[in-house]
């Protein structure tokens, strides 16, 4: 049996866990500073960081825990893309909270720490919380409305939300969960790997239906 400092301790650790997965690149367990980049794990990273760990990758001296986070990154083209984070705006010196959290929803103010879902739209690199993305712009729709392209409701690029209904996650998808459970995380590096090796392609941006 537990005691209560070992259940405390176990809570703090948690904490320290949770802050350090939002708040620390991936890779370099450096702060986050932008540029900031995102790949379809959910996972971020600090732009230096992941260029200079591909750099090592090639010539072999990346270490192995390096490349239990990022071997999946084959393209910096195709497989991460710089994200838009925005700032909360609660600072920290009015929070007083040893664990601060420097980034939030710009549709809801809900701070990204852990506690929400956050999700990137990878056509535009725009991230907000799930909740504020179905409040703001996919309230009311039927499955079929979503299937169509939408407006990120921060910069109108166009995005396709039909990942928020579908049952499996897909590596193309453009709603990507930052930091999603374990299984999600799994099926999703299974289907990178599965992918057959080919030369990439430029492939156009997604565009909303013309209207008379």
């Amino acid at each position: 049996m537990r005691t209560k400092d070992t259940k405390a301790k176990a809570v703090v650790d948690d904490d320290e866990a949770r802050h350090s997965r939002w708040t620390l690149c991936c890779l370099s367990r450096q702060t986050l500073q932008p540029p900031i980049m995102i790949d379809r794990l959910g996972q971020l990273y600090n732009k230096e960081a992941l260029l200079e760990y591909m750099i090592r990758r090639a010539s072999k001296s990346a270490s192995e825990s390096e490349n239990e986070v990022a071997r999946h990154i084959k393209s910096l083209k195709a497989d991460v893309r710089q994200v838009t984070l925005h700032a909360n705006p609660v600072k920290e010196a009015e929070l007083g909270d040893i664990h601060y959290f420097p980034y939030a929803c710009p549709l809801t103010q809900r701070v990204m720490n852990g506690k929400h879902k956050f999700v990137c739209l990878w056509p535009c690199g725009c991230v907000v919380s799930e909740s504020g993305l179905r409040e703001t712009c996919l309230a009311g729709q039927s499955k079929r409305e979503l299937i169509q392209p939408h407006e990120c409701p921060q910069c109108a690029q166009a995005f396709r939300p039909d990942a928020l209904v579908g049952q499996e996650p897909r590596w193309e998808a453009d709603v990507v969960w930052l930091y999603p459970s374990p299984a999600t995380r799994d099926a999703l590096l299974a289907q990178r790997m599965a992918r057959p090796k080919r030369k990439a392609t430029r492939q156009g941006p997604c565009t909303l239906p013309h209207t008379q």
